[in-house]
Formats: structure tokens, sequence, C-alpha cells
């Protein structure tokens, strides 16, 4: 994967609260650097959200409820730089996790990557939980917070390229098991609609059917 844009924006809120005021946003002002660091948690994200991600759906419609996938044209238009976007973005989950009593905040994670020959945009509430690390002088013991990536309940990925060509679905996105009440604030945040319509898989069986035929030489009645 080729990084071109990151960065991460807190929101914090405690649980079993509710309410305009129960959020605030600790926003960052620069995108993080393109090192070592970023690259790996990057991937490590990536993974597990590779094994969770399982939901594919499509942006909600309405442009006066579903503002997310507007941002996102913006900034690919280049109407707002990715550090705004990133803005505008995380003040629309806050709205949306005011909302949600259940839910306790965490770190917006903003990756824009590149994969072979598609773009895609990879928003993740990232969750802390302490650890510990090594004085390398005394060998000592000292306690510190580290990325809990075991607990990715609340990710979605844009495929920017197939948005673009307007091939479907162009979105996935991880649905908690049993934290739905949860984890729904973030997916109608994003304007993530679940993709039901048989015709696409349908469309999909029928090319790759043609094309085996096609591979045997044989004509379609055979």
């Amino acid at each position: 994967m080729e990084i071109t844009d990151a960065i991460i924006h807190r929101l914090h809120k405690e649980q079993h609260t509710s309410g305009p005021e129960s959020v605030q946003i600790h926003a960052r002002a620069d995108q993080l650097p393109l090192d070592e660091t970023l690259e790996s948690v990057c991937k490590q994200t990536l993974l597990l959200f590779n094994r969770k991600g399982n939901n594919t759906g499509t942006f909600g419609e309405n442009e006066d409820v579903h503002r997310f996938p507007i941002r996102v044209q913006e900034c690919l238009d280049e109407w707002t730089t990715f550090v705004e976007f990133t803005g505008h973005a995380v003040e629309i989950i806050k709205g949306a996790m005011s909302k949600a009593s259940a839910a306790n905040g965490g770190h917006a994670f903003f990756v824009r990557y590149k994969a072979g020959a598609d773009e895609f945009l990879m928003v993740a509430m990232l969750k802390l939980r302490e650890g510990a690390g090594i004085d390398e002088d005394s060998l000592g013991l000292l306690p510190t917070l580290v990325i809990d990536t075991d607990k990715l309940h609340e990710a979605a990925r844009l495929n920017i390229t197939r948005w673009k060509n307007s091939e479907e679905p162009y979105l996935t996105f991880i649905k908690g098991k049993g934290a739905d009440e949860v984890t729904a604030y973030f997916r109608e945040a994003l304007a993530c609609e679940s993709y039901t319509s048989g015709r696409h898989h349908t469309s999909q069986v029928i090319a790759a059917a043609e094309a085996y035929v096609k591979s045997l030489a044989l004509s379609p009645e055979q």
C-alpha cells in the first residue's frame, strides 16, 4: 500500500452520556508524518479490517442527511485539503456520537492510500489500552498506552476508484456483532447503507459464466 494522507483526531466522550456537550474534539492541526510507524499501524488496522469488514454497501443519497460523501467529493475535487476534510468529517461523527449514549469515544483515524490500481479512504475509530515498554537505559518497565487493534468495531473503507466509476459495491464497513447500538452511530455518520440489491450479484455471476464459456471456446448454446 502507498499511503498518501493520514491524520488522527480524538473524540472524548464518557459512556452513558449524550447531548451536544457530551463529546469534545481534540483535533490535530496537520497530517501525520509518512514514516514506518504510520505504515505499521496502517497495515495492522487494514489486516484486522480485512478479517472483520465483510459488510458491503453504498452511500445514502439524501444530501440533507448524508453529508459525509459530499465532504469526500469536495476533497477529491480539491475544494478542501485533506486536513480540512477530516475536520468536517469528525464533526459529523461527533454529531452522531452525541446521540449514542453507549458510545465512549476514541481516536478517528483517517487514511488515504493506493493499492494496485485502486485508491482508498479508510476511517477507523481506534481504541487505546494500557501496556508496558522497556527503558533501554535502566532496563526497567514503563507503563504506556498502545493502540488496541483487537477492538476495531467501527471502521469503513471507501474504494474511491470504484465510487468514481459508479461500480457497486464501493463501500465496505465493519458492523460490530452484539454491539450494534454502540457502533450504529458510526455507520450513520459516514452514510453507510447496507448493499441489498441482488441485481449486482446476479450480473457478476452471469459475467463469470460467460467468461468461463468463452475460455473453453464453446458457444453459449454448448
